[in-house]
């Protein structure tokens, strides 16, 4: 039987290039949709475990790392090889169960010890590059963990409700399937982004390897898998709810600002 072939979805209008010399270079232009908005200079993400109280430093290889006040919560900057010295924020397991994936950004969960969750943001075609995660997006995350009574153990123990999440994305447009094996999928109206959520009871409730009972996320310029300024990031089954939801409100976003010279090739035209 003959079928019409689906449409593919509109990539979203990129920002166009500016002609040389023809912007004020202090002036900034908003990025939209925020996933497009590339890296940020401005250190977002350690400015937000610092404005929490979070020691930061950088280890001799060049990798940034943060642990909360509470010692609960790690945060990591891995564009380099861990040194064989480790600094002494660097949890000694980084390299064990759990971490398969790790990514350029990492941060880690041990509400009462062990490694109870981590999240990971990388380069979606499996290169170690944070060119293309915004940085906004994961310093949410921190600010989310950084909130008052969220270093509590039984917080960042709670998967919490997960319906927060949706929420966001529904306001926001996104579609959400359900699929028969209990899998969710909520797509982003022009399909760029997506974000994939497998029950934790497919595998161990309690497992923090990375696609084990937990969520993806994916965006980039197009829906084609390797595109470049594609990027992901992965949650394990019991990250906080309350954390996702924020890195999901920065993505629904109205936006993220950029000087334009700072504006990434992939959201130019």
């Amino acid at each position: 039987m003959f079928t019409h072939p689906i449409p593919l979805p509109t990539p979203p209008a990129p920002i166009p290039a500016p002609p040389p010399g023809s912007v004020d270079e202090r002036a900034e232009v908003t990025v939209t949709p925020a996933w497009l908005a590339g890296d940020d200079t401005n250190d977002a993400v350690f400015k937000a475990a610092r404005a929490a109280g979070w020691p930061t430093a950088i280890d001799d290889m060049g990798n940034g790392h943060a642990r909360s006040t509470s010692g609960r919560v790690y945060l990591g900057f891995l564009p380099e090889e861990l040194p064989e010295e480790l600094h002494p924020f660097t949890p000694l397991d980084l390299d064990g169960p759990g971490h398969e994936i790790r990514g350029i950004w990492t941060i880690d969960g041990r509400p009462y010890g062990d490694l109870a969750w981590t999240m990971s943001f990388n380069d979606a075609r499996g290169i170690i590059s944070g060119i293309h995660v915004p940085q906004e997006i994961v310093a949410a995350a921190v600010t989310e963990l950084a909130a008052p009574g969220h270093q509590e153990p039984d917080w960042l123990a709670d998967p919490g409700d997960h319906d927060t999440v949706w929420a966001v994305l529904r306001a926001a447009g996104w579609s959400i399937d359900h699929a028969a094996d209990d899998d969710i999928t909520a797509h982003a109206p022009d399909r760029t982004a997506r974000l994939l959520h497998k029950p934790s009871y497919h595998t161990d409730e309690y497992s923090v390897r990375p696609h084990a009972g937990g969520w993806t996320l994916t965006a980039g310029p197009s829906a084609a898998p390797n595109c470049p300024g594609r990027w992901e990031a992965e949650f394990s089954g019991r990250t906080p709810a309350g954390v996702i939801t924020a890195v999901m409100r920065v993505m629904t976003g109205p936006g993220l600002p950029r000087h334009p010279e700072d504006v990434p090739a992939h959201a130019r035209r």
